[in-house]
Protein backbone atom coordinates (compact mmCIF):
# COMPACT_ATOMS: atom_id res chain seq x y z
CA UNK A 1 0.00 0.00 0.00
CA UNK A 2 1.39 3.38 -0.98
CA UNK A 3 1.15 6.12 1.63
CA UNK A 4 0.77 9.77 0.71
CA UNK A 5 2.07 12.65 2.79
CA UNK A 6 1.52 16.28 1.85
CA UNK A 7 4.87 17.31 3.27
CA UNK A 8 8.06 16.05 4.82
CA UNK A 9 6.80 17.31 8.19
CA UNK A 10 3.63 15.21 7.82
CA UNK A 11 5.86 12.21 7.12
CA UNK A 12 7.95 12.87 10.26
CA UNK A 13 4.87 13.28 12.43
CA UNK A 14 3.42 9.99 11.22
CA UNK A 15 6.75 8.22 11.68
CA UNK A 16 6.82 9.30 15.33
CA UNK A 17 3.24 8.17 15.93
CA UNK A 18 3.74 4.83 14.21
CA UNK A 19 7.05 4.22 16.00
CA UNK A 20 5.40 4.59 19.40
CA UNK A 21 2.60 2.21 18.39
CA UNK A 22 4.81 -0.39 16.72
CA UNK A 23 7.50 -0.21 19.41
CA UNK A 24 4.88 -1.10 22.06
CA UNK A 25 3.98 -4.18 20.02
CA UNK A 26 7.62 -5.08 19.35
CA UNK A 27 10.18 -3.49 21.71
CA UNK A 28 13.04 -4.50 19.39
CA UNK A 29 11.66 -2.19 16.66
CA UNK A 30 14.03 0.68 15.87
CA UNK A 31 12.90 4.14 14.82
CA UNK A 32 15.04 3.84 11.69
CA UNK A 33 13.09 0.75 10.64
CA UNK A 34 9.79 2.59 10.91
CA UNK A 35 11.22 5.63 9.13
CA UNK A 36 12.58 3.56 6.26
CA UNK A 37 9.42 1.44 5.96
CA UNK A 38 7.18 4.51 5.74
CA UNK A 39 9.59 6.20 3.35
CA UNK A 40 9.58 3.09 1.13
CA UNK A 41 5.79 3.11 1.14
CA UNK A 42 5.43 6.81 0.38
CA UNK A 43 8.55 7.78 -1.57
CA UNK A 44 10.28 4.63 -2.83
CA UNK A 45 12.52 6.76 -5.04
CA UNK A 46 14.04 8.45 -2.00
CA UNK A 47 14.21 5.25 0.04
CA UNK A 48 16.13 3.47 -2.72
CA UNK A 49 18.62 6.32 -2.96
CA UNK A 50 19.35 5.84 0.78
CA UNK A 51 19.51 2.02 0.84
CA UNK A 52 22.96 0.75 1.77
CA UNK A 53 24.51 4.20 2.16
CA UNK A 54 25.88 5.88 5.28
CA UNK A 55 22.55 7.74 5.50
CA UNK A 56 20.44 4.55 5.51
CA UNK A 57 18.48 4.73 8.80
CA UNK A 58 17.12 1.17 8.87
CA UNK A 59 19.37 -0.29 11.59
CA UNK A 60 19.48 2.86 13.71
CA UNK A 61 17.70 3.76 16.94
CA UNK A 62 17.75 7.40 15.82
CA UNK A 63 17.83 9.00 12.38
CA UNK A 64 20.75 11.34 11.70
CA UNK A 65 20.16 14.98 10.95
CA UNK A 66 22.00 14.47 7.67
CA UNK A 67 19.45 11.82 6.70
CA UNK A 68 16.54 14.13 7.49
CA UNK A 69 18.16 16.92 5.44
CA UNK A 70 18.72 14.59 2.49
CA UNK A 71 15.17 13.24 2.56
CA UNK A 72 13.64 16.69 2.95
CA UNK A 73 15.71 18.05 0.03
CA UNK A 74 14.40 15.26 -2.23
CA UNK A 75 10.79 15.57 -1.06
Amino acid sequence: MQLTYLSFNDFLADASIKFEKWHKQDPTMKYGQVYFHLLSSSRPDIAESLRGTMLDPFHKDEVKGETHKFVESKW
